[in-house]
C-alpha cells in the first residue's frame, strides 16, 4: 500500500544547524487534542531577536478513520505503531536544529505517545515561511475486508506557516566595523568583518561594495575615509550582501542489476522493474499511484531539484520497485527495495554506492541561493572646524581697565570653552567676554550638530599698572599731586601748556593762572590719569583779593590751637575751607554755605601736633592760601 494513512501528528519548524536547541521533557497537558497533534503553537518571531519555545505533541495508539482524509480500504480503526521524524524544510534563516525528544523516533504501542520539540534561534530575514516536516510511519489498518493490513515506512509530510516580523532595532547586523563607530570628524577607519555564515557544510558568499570598491572576501579589514569637502559632511556607503547557498539534489541516474525479482510481479530478471526514487530527508518520491513508474533497468531522474535543509551532511536515498500500487496484497507482493544509498553532501557529480549491492549510478548535487541578507552602513565623516583665532581689543592694558576677548569670524551653532593659561574659565561660554586679568587665552569650539572640535593657539595679553584718579593741591607755597604712586611720572601744564622738565609730584608756582597735571606709567604711558584744573590767583601768602574773597585774616597766628578766620565775600557763593599739612594731606575740610559780606568762623586745631599748616579757601575753583603756625 503506497500511501496508507495521514497521521495525526504535525510538527512545526526547524532552524539552521549552527547548533541544536536545548532538550525538553515530554508532558501531557490539557491543551493536547484527544485525537492527537500539537499541544501548543509557535509564537510570532522577530528578526534578530533570540527565540526559544517547547512544543509538546500527542500521538494516540489508535485513530478513528473518520478523523483523517485518506481512505484506509474500509478499515474500522488505524493503529499507530511507529513514527520517525526524517527531516524538515522551509525554515527561516538563523534557526538552529530543533531538538526532538527520543531523537525523533517513537514506538507508539510501547507507550511513546507523548513527545516534545524545542525550537530556538535568531531569525535573520522577515517573511512568511511554509515549514514542512517529513515523517516515516508504520501503521496497521484494522478490520479491512481482507483483515488487518500492515504498512511500513509510509511517507508523510505536513506543512504549517510561521511569520517572522521585521527587526525593531536599527543598525547593521551582518557585519561589524570596529569600535570607532560609523561617524567621526576629519577621518575615520573602519574594520570590516562579516558575522553571518551558513552552517557547515553549506557554502556562503560575501559581496561587499565599500564606497565603490568591490570584494568578495569575508573580512576585508581596514578602510580609511577622509572628509575632503572641508565645509560639509561626506558620506560613504558600505553594503554587504551575504548569500547562504542550499545544496540541492538535481538528478540521479542508476543501473539496476538485481533486487526486484523473483516475486509475483517480476518472476525473473528478464522482466524490468518499475523503479521509483525516494529521498528520505525531504520526503521526495518520484512516482505514486497516480503517476506510476515506467519499467526500466536504467532509471534517470532529472530535474529533481530537492533542496536540503542547511547543515545536512548526509542524505539517504532509496530506489524501490513498484509492485502493489492499486492492488490488494493477496494479488501483489510488497514493493521491493532495490537500492539504498548514503550520499555525502557536496558540490558536484559523484558515484552512488549501494548498501544492498544491487545497483550502481551517479548523483548530481548543485547549489541554489537560500537566505540572502543585505545590510548597508552609511559612514559619515564631518569636517573639522577651522582653527579658531583669539582676538583681544588690546594686547596690553591698564590694571584699572578691562579688554574684550573674542573669536575672529562667525561661529554660530558652536559652543565655547575658554582657558587662561591652564585654568578653565568656568561660566564663560560665549564667543566674547571682558576681562581685567593678564595671561594666555585659548578657546575650544565645538560644532553643536556634529560634535567636531578644534582649539586655538594662545593669545597673550599683558596688564600694566594703572593710575587712579588724582587731585592737584595748592598748599600756599607750591602745587602737588595726590595720590602719587611709586614709579609714576607726571606732566605739568600751566595755562594749557606743558611745563618742560617737571615730572615729579611737586611744582613751584610759575605765576597766577590755571594749572593741571597728568600722572602716567613710564613703562606704558597709556596708563594715565589727569587731574581737574586748579586756578591760582594769589601767588604767595599776601592778603590779595581772590575771586571775591576779601580781607582774609587769621588770629592769633601763631596760636596754640584755637584760631579765628575772618574774610568777606562779594557775592553769595559757597566757600570750601581746607586745612592741610605741608605736603598737602587734607586734615580738616568744611564748607560755608552761600552768604554775602563778612564771615567769621572758629577753627580748633588743639588736637594737632605743633608745626606749619596751610589754610586754603576755595570759591568757584579759585584758591586763596595762608599759613597757620601752631605752637
Amino acid at each position: 500500500m503506497k500511501k496508507f494513512v495521514a497521521l495525526a501528528f504535525c510538527v512545526l519548524g526547524t532552524y539552521y544547524a549552527f547548533a541544536q536547541c536545548n532538550s525538553c521533557t515530554p508532558s501531557f497537558t490539557s491543551t493536547c487534542p484527544p485525537s492527537g497533534g500539537l499541544c501548543a503553537k509557535l509564537d510570532t518571531v522577530y528578526v534578530n531577536q533570540p527565540f526559544s519555545k517547547v512544543i509538546p505533541f500527542y500521538m494516540p495508539r489508535f485513530i478513528n478513520p473518520n478523523q483523517i482524509s485518506t481512505p484506509c480500504g474500509g478499515c474500522t480503526s488505524i493503529k499507530l505503531r511507529r513514527i520517525d521524524v526524517t527531516g524538515v524544510s522551509g525554515l527561516p534563516g538563523g534557526f538552529q536544529t530543533p531538538y526532538f525528544s527520543q531523537n525523533g523516533s517513537y514506538n507508539i504501542q510501547n507507550g511513546d505517545t507523548i513527545g516534545c520539540a524545542t525550537f530556538c534561534g535568531t531569525p535573520l530575514v522577515a517573511g512568511t515561511y511554509v515549514i514542512t516536516v517529513y515523517l516515516l510511519a508504520d501503521v496497521t489498518a484494522i478490520g479491512t475486508p481482507i483483515g488487518d493490513v500492515d504498512a511500513d515506512d509510509q511517507n508523510q509530510q505536513y506543512s504549517d506557516t510561521v511569520v517572522v516580523l521585521p527587526d525593531t532595532s536599527s543598525g547593521v547586523t551582518t557585519f561589524t566595523y570596529g569600535s570607532g563607530g560609523s561617524s567621526a570628524c576629519n577621518t575615520i577607519t573602519v574594520n570590516l568583518q562579516a558575522t553571518k555564515q551558513a552552517p557547515a557544510p553549506n557554502l556562503t558568499r560575501y559581496f561587499w561594495n565599500i564606497a565603490g570598491t568591490q570584494t568578495e572576501v569575508k573580512n576585508p579589514g581596514q578602510f580609511t575615509f577622509n572628509n575632503t569637502s572641508g565645509t560639509k559632511s561626506d558620506t560613504f556607503p558600505i553594503s554587504l550582501k551575504t548569500v547562504f547557498y542550499n545544496y540541492r539534489i538535481k538528478s540521479v541516474n542508476a543501473q539496476l542489476n538485481s533486487g526486484w525479482y523473483p516475486d509475483i510481479n517480476e518472476a525473473t530478471s528478464l522482466q524490468d522493474p518499475e523503479p521509483y526514487l525516494r529521498i528520505i530527508q525531504t520526503g521526495y518520491q518520484s512516482h505514486n499511484c497516480n503517476n506510476t513508474a515506467p519499467s526500466t533497468k536504467n532509471p534517470s531522474y532529472t530535474n529533481i531539484n530537492q533542496e536540503l535543509t542547511p547543515g545536512t551532511f548526509t542524505v539517504d536515498m532509496e530506489i524501490w520497485d513498484d509492485d502493489n500500487c492499486g492492488l490488494l496484497p493477496i494479488f501483489a507482493s510488497p514493493d521491493d527495495k532495490i537500492g539504498d544509498y548514503d550520499v555525502t553532501v557536496q558540490l558536484g557529480t559523484f558515484p552512488l554506492f549501494d548498501n544492498l549491492n544491487n545497483s550502481t549510478g551517479t548523483v548530481v548535487i548543485d547549489t541554489v541561493p537560500g537566505v540572502i541578507l543585505t545590510d548597508t552602513l552609511w559612514v559619515v565623516v564631518h569636517p573639522t572646524p577651522p582653527v579658531p583665532v583669539v582676538l583681544a581689543s588690546r594686547d596690553t592694558f591698564c590694571s584699572n581697565d578691562s579688554i574684550r576677548i573674542s573669536i575672529q569670524g562667525n561661529y554660530a551653532g558652536y559652543s565655547f570653552e575658554w582657558w587662561r593659561d591652564t585654568v578653565f574659565l568656568s561660566g564663560i561660554n560665549d564667543s566674547a567676554f571682558f576681562t581685567n586679568a593678564a595671561g594666555n587665552y585659548k578657546v575650544k569650539v565645538t560644532n553643536l550638530s556634529t560634535g567636531c572640535q578644534n582649539i586655538s593657539t594662545f593669545k597673550s595679553v599683558t596688564v600694566m599698572q594703572g593710575v587712579d584718579p588724582i587731585t592737584v593741591i595748592d598748599n600756599g607755597t607750591k602745587l602737588f599731586i595726590t595720590p602719587f604712586p611709586n614709579g609714576m611720572k607726571a606732566r605739568w601744564y600751566y595755562n594749557g601748556n606743558l611745563i618742560t622738565g617737571q615730572d615729579g609730584k611737586f611744582l613751584d608756582y610759575v605765576g597766577n593762572g590755571s594749572y593741571y597735571a597728568e600722572v602716567y606709567n613710564p613703562a606704558f604711558p597709556a596708563c594715565s590719569a589727569v587731574a581737574e584744573p586748579i586756578v591760582v590767583n594769589g601767588v604767595g601768602f599776601d592778603n590779595v583779593p581772590s575771586a571775591g574773597i576779601i580781607g582774609l585774616q587769621v588770629y592769633p597766628n601763631p596760636g596754640t590751637g584755637l584760631f579765628t578766620v575772618s574774610y568777606a565775600t562779594d557775592g553769595e557763593h559757597a566757600v570750601r575751607i581746607r586745612i592741610t599739612d605741608a605736603i598737602g594731606s587734607i586734615i580738616r575740610e568744611m564748607q560755608q554755605e552761600q552768604q554775602y559780606g563778612k564771615q567769621e568762623l572758629k577753627i580748633d586745631l588743639t588736637d594737632l601736633a605743633k608745626g606749619v599748616y596751610i589754610l586754603q579757601l576755595e570759591k568757584n575753583g579759585h584758591h586763596l592760601n595762608t599759613r597757620l603756625l601752631l605752637q
